[in-house]
């Protein structure tokens, strides 16, 4: 029987108020600020894609998009039945075990489309990467020696040049919203954060997000992890002559230093334990959002990326349905919040 989650020897309520540490690194500002000038000379289009499915890696990818680096990317458009002009457009982003991709789209009915994208190096967007997720050094850490080679910068500018596609294609009058899970929650963060300011995400629904809080999770991971974590401490094993290099990479992508510049209604998933996205390092993301306190909203679960039994899978899915609702544009996110306070609180 496999155990439960660690508690990191931290209390519930330590944990989801846990607070990541807010220090710049010196490469922070420099970075960012070049990264930003390359996205704005990109114009990037939606096309349709009708080309051999081995070399996206995924038969479902119905439309491409070229992002930073000239890499393309593939996704699937799912368009509601009849309806030419979307209410608003969902971008799902995956999980760092994603499955293929297929025609889920939760708010159908709602008149509202679906982007399904794949980043960089994972199935659906193999053509100039490969399959970088079967790579030695693993996805997560794929250049993550030198900045500029690293995968999950150009990650981020897969899905700004994917937002950007979408305003292009469907107008500035129709919301784009960000959805993700895991890793794709911490994507929807750094993603949602390097957008702020320019009125093109309307919203974002994150569940156990990560990538945040790097710091603390290498002081206390240092002796394995699952996931990503144990990606990350098996490249520093293989590289200890340049740990300083690559955790001060890390923390220039840190989700929960990136969260400050998010301000945009959000909606949350926590978990009192977690190993897989350790849970203190997932509420750091949260608790350093830069939204309104009117405008965010958490929802938690007991276990993390664990099967915790009937009673905490009906919380997730409780989740689920909260976010559907919450990225529908014709429902106004402060009310939604205050219905379900009230509703907690009651």
């Amino acid at each position: 029987m496999l155990s439960e989650p660690t508690d990191f020897s931290m209390t519930t309520i330590s944990t989801l108020s846990y607070v990541a540490d807010p220090t710049l690194s010196r490469q922070h500002g420099p970075f960012w600020s070049a990264w930003d000038s390359k996205i704005r000379m990109l114009s990037p289009r939606l096309t349709e894609y009708s080309g051999d499915a081995s070399a996206s890696g995924d038969p479902g990818v119905t439309h491409t998009l070229t992002s930073m680096g000239d890499v393309t990317i593939g996704a699937r458009l799912l368009m509601p039945e009849g309806v030419v002009k979307p209410a608003g457009v969902v971008v799902m982003l995956h999980g760092y075990e994603p499955a293929p991709l297929d025609d889920a789209n939760p708010w159908a009915a709602a008149g509202i489309a679906a982007l399904q994208l794949r980043v960089r190096g994972f199935a659906g967007s193999w053509f100039e990467t490969g399959d970088l997720k079967g790579s030695e050094s693993g996805w997560f850490c794929h250049g993550l020696l030198d900045l500029a080679t690293w995968t999950l910068p150009g990650a981020v500018a897969d899905v700004v040049c994917a937002c950007r596609a979408l305003r292009e294609r469907f107008g500035a009058e129709t919301p784009i919203m960000l959805h993700g899970e895991s890793f794709g929650g911490g994507l929807a963060t750094l993603s949602a954060a390097r957008l702020s300011g320019t009125g093109l995400i309307d919203r974002i629904a994150v569940g156990l997000p990560s990538m945040g809080a790097w710091r603390w999770r290498l002081a206390h991971q240092r002796r394995g992890g699952m996931g990503i974590s144990a990606e990350v401490m098996d490249w520093i094993n293989l590289h200890r002559d340049r740990e300083p290099e690559i955790v001060q990479n890390l923390t220039v992508c840190d989700a929960a230093i990136h969260a400050r510049r998010v301000r945009i209604p959000a909606l949350f998933k926590l978990a009192e334990r977690d190993d897989v996205v350790p849970a203190p390092a997932a509420a750091a993301v949260y608790n350093a959002l830069g939204t309104d306190a009117g405008l965010k909203h958490r929802e938690i679960v007991r276990l993390g990326h664990f099967d915790g039994g009937i009673a905490d899978g009906r919380r997730h899915a409780h989740w689920n349905r909260l976010a559907t609702a919450f990225l529908d544009p014709a429902n106004v996110p402060a009310l939604l919040i205050h219905q379900w306070s009230a509703a907690r609180a009651g």
